[in-house]
């Protein structure tokens, strides 16, 4: 079986395929947002505004996800407790990401090596949420996508 090199372990590509067979990354992840739909997730303030920018991570009983937010628009925590009342373990904290500099913010010089013009960075305040939904929950969204329609 192919490793990954960084990390010795089989890549997420390869875990999806010996866990789900013809499924993939991205399979799981619809099946994430159908199981966040569901619970009415995306009704509550600012959880259409998310990126997510980590995971699927799939262990044994869990898949983890990442996702962030703009600092000025938080997402509502009462969905991170209706995701708690489904057996999900939820975290919310501050954190801070670089980004490019706007071009009006950055000194550029014409004459400058290629080394000294890269681009400008600066911190952007962001909050981060991490869930980790039951993987008996996403396996049975996923066993329904997978069973023929009668």
């Amino acid at each position: 079986m192919p490793f990954n090199k960084n990390t010795d372990s089989l890549s997420t590509d390869e875990e999806m395929k010996l866990i789900y067979g013809d499924f993939t990354a991205l399979d799981v992840l619809i099946a994430i947002y159908e199981f966040m739909n569901d619970i009415n997730i995306f009704a509550y303030k600012n959880w259409m505004e998310g990126r997510i920018i980590e995971g699927p991570f799939i262990e044994r009983y869990w898949i983890e996800i990442s996702a962030v937010f703009p600092y000025e628009k938080m997402p509502d925590p009462a969905a991170g407790m209706r995701l708690i009342k489904r057996g999900c373990d939820v975290k919310f904290f501050k954190s801070k990401m670089e980004v490019a500099k706007d071009l009006e913010d950055v000194d550029y010089n014409a004459e400058a090596s290629p080394e000294e013009r890269r681009t400008a960075k600066k911190d952007k305040k962001v909050w981060m949420v991490t869930i980790q939904i039951p993987r008996i929950v996403i396996d049975r969204l996923i066993e329904q996508v997978k069973e023929p329609v009668k």
